[in-house]
């Protein structure tokens, strides 16, 4: 019913499968720190629960886990997207904690607190502990007298922690992100800060976009090494280099500098003088060797031990990787061709996108894996262990309730009696949810990613997203990577049913002739129609019930916000999609929700193009951020999974939007009594009781509405 496509909140990149989302700031968050109930994860509910007065969240299959805000010991713990990682002399960790805007603090014996900062409260007011606001917290780093350095993306700012978490704006203005400037303290200006670090005089150093910036104790701000407003990947002195992409940065001996650079290991010496140690500018890959003939895939940090080891956190290969003195590249721990949270040694262990790395007071290694909202601890024999944070419980076992395992859940859809359908993306695998919650899998292998059509584990799908059930129990999936939709009988057989596996492109015609771009959201009428969004095409495709495509609005290869009837309408970036009793088709597009009427009239039923929020509104005057999946409930009111604000929205008959579910700019699972909390939802299906399933990463959740 979506489009497989998620933000990272602090990179806002566009990865195929991803774990966190951008946030937005315009409405002010709550102060709840627990958003995950724990206790809620061992009782899984039937889709007939009545949420009472209030409404509810339940669990109906799947296992908890992954991000939220909650202090405590070890795996109680909870993170959302952390980033940059620092240790002290005492063995205590500090984490920016990048989608909850806070910094934590891990003592030696595990114990998670929030030294500042509060959960979802975006802003720049500087203060003590919860008083303090930031907005995207990257890189921190720490001096010799224990004030910790945050590089605070959002607002552009570098920020100063003193003892008992004071928080003040030490370079920078706020809202000034986007221009760099020279200058003392408040006249400075960033253009994008990400890795900091200090030297043995206290002297600040941050990665700002192309640049290096270095300021002093006193908050004088200059460039380092770079030329503002200059990019590429040039070795030389000072303002003659040129970088391309900054990231990570790290101090090792004599106050050598290391920065990751758009894939390549850059040194920075005391005296300015940069030049390119390993892998090379803009040419990713997961290749050892010496120096540049290494390739990384990382947009992570970097670190040196006492040895003169480097280590880098290669986060888009999910590795640990050493550069040893001789610059002679190595895999440290984990494994570029699998994702995961397990612990183990060397290449046994798993990272999901490993983003920042510290030296810790006994010479381990500490690592943010943000993808899996966990701390990492790798001793020097590439031992690794889970220190805090609790990694999203992904699998794909069958099982029913809280037993059974999903890797990332994306499409559902239900049919005539309560049986839930689930594209589960990472397992490339269908998979069935009975009222009760007993998980199978219909077809599909986990970890068997192809185009093969055959019955059950025989069949084979690639990155499906959308899903849909006819009147007869047939499904389709939006087979995404296939570029193709399939269709999946109540027996578990797959054959393809339009489109041809690997042929792109975008030709209407019957069956295997027609062609398509990326499938994503998915809906069916009550006349056994099909529609499909072609995301990439930038179209809404409808499939007859005989498999003929024909293109139902937009045109091909053209992009845009109009309004309008047919060929005449355009659309941004299309992802949900889902289909009234009346036959109208609802499509989210970007920041909006559409309208598409049988006679194929595109109108924006709410939201704005121009400017995202969390605003419960009517129409146009209300704000989403990044809303994807939606179903039509039996009234034809519209729900909507509002992704990036975590929230579940309703649009009424009269385009009134509000809130049911959901805490705007709180990330985190929270079962029990409405609003609750949500982590990663993509997706939205209603059930034959009025009752609604999300799809939440690795959970299915059974939403009941207030009566």
């Amino acid at each position: 019913m979506l489009a497989p496509m998620k933000r990272s909140l602090a990179w806002c990149a566009w990865p195929l499968i991803i774990a966190v989302s951008c946030k937005n700031s315009d409405s002010p968050g709550a102060t709840d720190a627990a958003l995950v109930d724990l206790s809620v994860e061992d009782a899984a509910a039937d889709a007939s629960v009545d949420g009472g007065a209030a409404g509810s969240l339940t669990l109906l299959a799947g296992g908890l886990g992954g991000a939220g805000h909650q202090d405590g010991t070890g795996t109680v713990a909870l993170f959302a997207d952390p980033v940059g990682i620092v240790s002290d002399a005492s063995g205590n960790i500090y984490v920016t904690d990048s989608g909850n805007d806070t910094i934590r603090m891990i003592t030696s014996a595990g114990v998670v607190t929030t030294l500042a900062g509060s959960p979802g409260v975006v802003g720049a007011n500087d203060g003590t502990g919860v008083g303090a606001q930031f907005n995207a917290p990257y890189g921190i780093a720490i001096d010799s007298i224990g004030n910790l350095f945050v590089s605070d993306l959002g607002n552009g700012t570098i920020r100063k922690i003193a003892a008992g978490g004071v928080v003040s704006t030490f370079a920078g203005t706020a809202s000034q992100l986007g221009t760099s400037a020279d200058g003392d303290g408040a006249a400075a200006k960033f253009s994008a800060p990400r890795g900091i670090a200090t030297d043995s005089a206290d002297n600040v150093y941050v990665a700002d976009s192309q640049i290096i910036r270095k300021i002093t104790p006193s908050g004088t701000v200059s460039t380092f090494a770079g030329t503002i407003g200059q990019h590429g990947s040039q070795d030389g002195s000072g303002a003659a280099a040129r970088f391309q992409a900054l990231t990570g940065l790290g101090r090792g001996a004599s106050n050598t500098l290391y920065a990751m650079d758009n894939d390549a290991i850059r040194q920075i010496t005391s005296g300015q003088m940069v030049t390119t140690i390993a892998g090379s500018s803009g040419d990713q890959g997961n290749v050892n060797g010496s120096g540049i003939v290494a390739r990384f895939s990382s947009s992570g940090s970097i670190v040196a031990d006492a040895s003169g080891n480097l280590f880098v956190a290669d986060s888009l290969n999910n590795t640990i990787r050493k550069i040893d003195s001789s610059l002679a590249v190595t895999t440290f721990a984990g494994s570029s061709t699998q994702t995961g949270s397990d612990d183990g040694t060397g290449p046994s262990a798993r990272f999901w996108f490993p983003s920042g790395i510290a030296v810790g007071s006994a010479g381990e290694l500490v690592v943010v894996d943000s993808h899996n909202s966990a701390i990492r601890k790798i001793s020097t024999v590439a031992a690794v262990t889970t220190v805090a944070g609790r990694p999203p419980v992904r699998g794909s076992s069958d099982g029913s309730g809280n037993a059974a395992r999903f890797g990332y859940l994306w499409g559902v859809a239900a049919d005539q009696n309560g049986n839930v359908f689930a594209v589960d993306q990472l397992s490339c695998t269908l998979r069935k949810i009975t009222a009760d919650g007993a998980v199978t899998t219909l077809a599909g292998s986990a970890g068997q990613c192809g185009p093969d059509d055959g019955t059950g584990a025989a069949a084979k799908f690639k990155s499906p997203s959308g899903v849909a059930v006819d009147s007869a129990g047939d499904i389709f999936v939006a087979d995404s990577g296939n570029f193709a939709l399939r269709k999946i009988t109540a027996q578990g057989v797959v054959t393809t049913f339009a489109g041809s596996a690997g042929v792109f492109g975008h030709a209407d015609g019957a069956g295997a002739t027609a062609t398509f771009s990326r499938l994503v959201g998915l809906g069916i009428d009550a006349s056994d129609n099909l529609f499909a969004v072609d995301a990439d095409n930038y179209t809404i495709r409808k499939i007859s019930n005989a498999a003929v495509v024909s293109t139902f609005v937009g045109s091909a290869g053209l992009i845009g916000t109009t309004n309008g009837t047919g060929s005449a309408a355009r659309f941004s970036t299309p992802s949900g999609l889902s289909v009234d009793h009346a036959g109208n088709v609802y499509v989210s597009d970007g920041n909006v929700i559409r309208t598409i009427t049988q006679a194929g009239v595109v109108t924006t039923l709410a939201g704005s193009t121009t400017a995202s929020g969390s605003l419960d509104a009517k129409g146009l005057s209300a704000r989403f951020s990044g809303p994807l999946g939606t179903a039509a409930t039996a009234i034809d009111e519209l729900m909507v999974v509002d992704q990036e604000n975590e929230l579940i929205r309703k649009i009424g008959t009269d385009g009134s939007v509000t809130t049911v579910a959901g805490v705007a700019g709180l990330i985190g699972i929270n079962l029990g009594p409405l609003p609750g909390g949500l982590s990663q939802a993509t997706s939205i299906a209603a059930l034959p009781n009025g009752n609604f399933v999300i799809a939440d990463d690795t959970a299915l959740v059974i939403l009941a509405l207030p009566n």
